[in-house]
């Protein structure tokens, strides 16, 4: 867990790559509560920021830095985990395709971290890469988790490959920052006793999934829609285990809730994409609360594909 968690900000964003500003990006931020066993997530803004000024805004949410700020040097004041709703990487057989239309060794990538987010300028020749490779293969985190994520790759319903192009120039101006990017940065363990602001992928549909919540059908503005979020909102905000998951080595499952302010609720009963949000917030508090159920190392011996195309921060079950 992150030191003094007390004092770190939670933050959550569901982005959205739609060209009209603002879209709907929402950032909810949280603050760890609870008493000494600090495993109630308070939610205390809810927003509709706009992508482009969510990087502003995760930036702003650690105070002013003491000192000029780069990776080695870090943002100093309060940390920030944020858990964003977006691929942050490619398939890693994209990527060796990409890599040999470079001259690249794929061996390189791990190796140089500035190089894992080397895309392509303008997004046309992205595109026009992504229909000559000519599939649509899902990351390893994609096909290990509950529900499958769609390959970063698709284009449309949802269009995750414009999404995950945007994301990445963000996830380059945090690390400008002095934000800390896991695995591509290294192990996500390996950066919460810094007190230093972390960005992770999450996907709120299987965090509701490892919740024994509904993960479906809970997106839209049917009648329908708005009762899952209501069975959603409910069962968050009472005290919590994740479900299926067996910890390792007799680690404990800490029970969790959320507590939302109820102008908070209501936002998030009325749109998806605020839910998300919250949820992406929920998510990130998991992975620091339990960083362990979260790590890759627990289920694949693959050490090398995770650094490649980065990995998803939810409970997983075993």
């Amino acid at each position: 867990m992150l030191a003094d968690a007390h004092l770190t900000t939670f933050a959550g964003a569901d982005y959205s790559a739609a060209r009209q500003q603002p879209n709907a990006t929402w950032l909810a931020l949280g603050k760890q509560a609870g008493g000494k066993r600090g495993n109630v997530l308070a939610i205390y803004k809810l927003e509709n920021v706009g992508s482009d000024r969510l990087g502003e805004a995760l930036v702003g949410l650690g105070g002013a830095p003491d000192h000029p700020q780069t990776q080695e040097s870090p943002r100093q004041g309060r940390p920030v985990c944020a858990g964003l709703d977006y691929p942050f990487g490619w398939p890693r057989e994209f990527v060796e395709y990409y890599r040999s239309q470079n001259s690249s060794d794929i061996a390189s990538v791990s190796k140089d971290r500035d190089a894992v987010f080397g895309d392509p300028a303008n997004f046309e020749d992205l595109d026009a890469l992504v229909r000559a490779f000519g599939r649509e293969p899902k990351t390893l985190a994609g096909r290990l988790i509950s529900p499958k994520a769609a390959s970063p790759l698709h284009r449309i319903n949802p269009g995750l490959l414009k999404m995950a192009w945007q994301g990445r120039q963000m996830l380059r101006f945090l690390r400008q920052k002095g934000w800390a990017i896991p695995p591509f940065d290294g192990p996500l363990e390996d950066f919460l006793p810094e007190n230093r602001s972390i960005a992770m992928e999450v996907y709120p549909a299987a965090t509701l999934c490892a919740a024994g919540l509904p993960f479906r059908k809970y997106k839209g503005s049917t009648p329908e829609a708005r009762t899952m979020r209501e069975q959603i909102i409910t069962g968050l905000t009472r005290l919590h285990t994740v479900k299926a998951i067996t910890a390792p080595d007799g680690m404990g499952v800490e029970p969790t809730k959320l507590a939302i302010p109820p102008t908070i609720a209501a936002a998030a009963l009325g749109s998806d994409d605020a839910l998300d949000a919250v949820l992406a917030c929920y998510s990130a508090f998991l992975a620091t609360l339990m960083p362990r159920l979260c790590d890759p190392k627990l289920l694949t011996e693959d050490r090398l594909t995770p650094q490649i195309e980065g990995w998803i921060y939810t409970p997983y079950g075993f």
